[in-house]
């Protein structure tokens, strides 16, 4: 693959000069770093099914908005677009060509499937249990490798027979009400896809003075959800009295320093500062934030509900994927996006979950909802376990969550 990024309109001359020189056809892989969707578009119809354009600020905004719908979510992320981890893998075409798709949910050790991807390149998520992958398929999977290792005896996995229940499946903490201090070029697309998928009933206040970015931006999308209170108001006071879900900190780089680690700075003392306040407040708003560089990040020592984004390090991350397969990008937008299924972290308990579970049990379970289970999350550690092998245990407790597609 060639993988071409910086500034953007000199992406879209290098693509052409390279199939200029190549006779005018694209014969390997590409993936172009471009301004907007409307010459992703262009490109791709003109250049054909080798290029991959990008448009990293779309990207960026679309993950970080479903992080934004839960906790925890950000971790998952991470995880899935980090190149050398458990990840978004795809097989070779005809790699289980014949296997009925609920018998390789049941019987891949170290691989959860989670769809396929047919000879035309359409992604399928969640196919029916009893689907059969053809000749030409591809099977797409979280896994940490390619390897298609099975069980001797793998447990039944019949296909579901009913559809979820609304408070069987629940997460039971999708974000609602938002109260947003700062602003940024990300957050400002962050923020415009939450608004689009979130329901009708949600809010999003925004703190700014009247001629600022936000207030500007608000008035643009005329949407009654969104309101825009006096700079200087209390974020904290706002959160706690609206009953607010998250508290989204923004890198201030709109108005602020020009430097990234002065942004960080000021970044990091506000969430200091509201940490201390919250502290102790049981039903208190999850802190979301937004950080310019990476390495800032390990000066912020989140815990509990709380989550940060690093916009540079996703879109580090999501190009590199790229350049490994670009059919990645595909799928990891697909689970992103504002359709089911998507990715989601469920209430165990909801699904009688309790004691100690090995994985190919929690698959089962899952899968009689609807849902395909691939792993889980310690709410109190933080830690995330990922396509683990079908035996591996779990001590099942109120602070577990299943990590599911549905």
């Amino acid at each position: 693959s060639v993988l071409v990024v910086g500034v953007p309109d000199n992406g879209v001359r290098v693509a052409l000069a390279v199939v200029a020189e190549s006779g005018g056809t694209l014969r390997i892989p590409m993936v172009v770093d471009v301004s907007d969707r409307t010459t992703a578009l262009r490109l791709t119809a003109a250049l054909g099914p080798n290029l991959h354009p990008m448009v990293t600020p779309d990207a960026v905004a679309r993950i970080a908005a479903f992080s934004l719908r839960q906790g925890g979510l950000s971790t998952l992320v991470e995880e899935l677009i980090d190149a050398p981890g458990v990840g978004i893998r795809i097989t070779a075409p005809g790699a289980v060509a014949g296997d009925r798709f609920g018998d390789l949910v049941a019987s891949l050790d170290r691989a959860r499937p989670i769809g396929r991807i047919d000879v035309a390149g359409v992604i399928e998520l969640m196919p029916p249990a009893d689907a059969r992958m053809g000749a030409d398929d591809c099977l797409v999977m979280i896994a940490t490798d390619g390897r298609l290792d099975r069980v001797a005896e793998p447990r039944a996995v019949a296909p579901a027979g009913r559809a979820p229940t609304d408070d069987a499946v629940q997460p039971g903490d999708q974000v609602d009400q938002v109260v947003v201090v700062g602003w940024s070029a990300v957050g400002e697309r962050m923020l415009d896809e939450w608004r689009v998928s979130a329901t009708s009933g949600s809010t999003l206040t925004l703190i700014d003075r009247a001629d600022g970015a936000p207030a500007a931006t608000a008035r643009a999308w005329n949407d009654d959800r969104v309101t825009v209170l006096p700079a200087g108001t209390d974020a904290v006071d706002v959160a706690l009295t609206t009953g607010a879900a998250a508290l989204v900190v923004l890198a201030n780089a709109a108005d602020g320093p020009d430097d990234i680690a002065d942004v960080d700075a000021s970044t990091l003392l506000e969430v200091a500062t509201m940490r201390r306040r919250l502290e102790g407040i049981p039903a208190r708003p999850r802190l979301v934030v937004e950080l310019a560089d990476a390495d800032s990040g390990e000066l912020l020592a989140l815990d509990g509900p709380d989550d940060v984004t690093v916009s540079d390090a996703i879109a580090s991350a999501f190009a590199a994927q790229l350049v490994i397969d670009p059919r990645r990008r595909d799928v990891l937008l697909a689970l992103y996006d504002r359709r089911p299924p998507d990715l989601s972290l469920v209430d165990g308990a909801r699904l009688g979950l309790a004691g100690r579970l090995t994985m190919a049990e929690l698959i089962g379970r899952a899968y009689d909802s609807n849902m395909l289970a691939i792993g889980w999350r310690d709410d109190a550690s933080g830690d995330l376990v990922l396509a683990p092998a079908l035996a591996t245990t779990v001590d099942w407790t109120d602070r577990h969550r299943l990590v599911v597609i549905r």
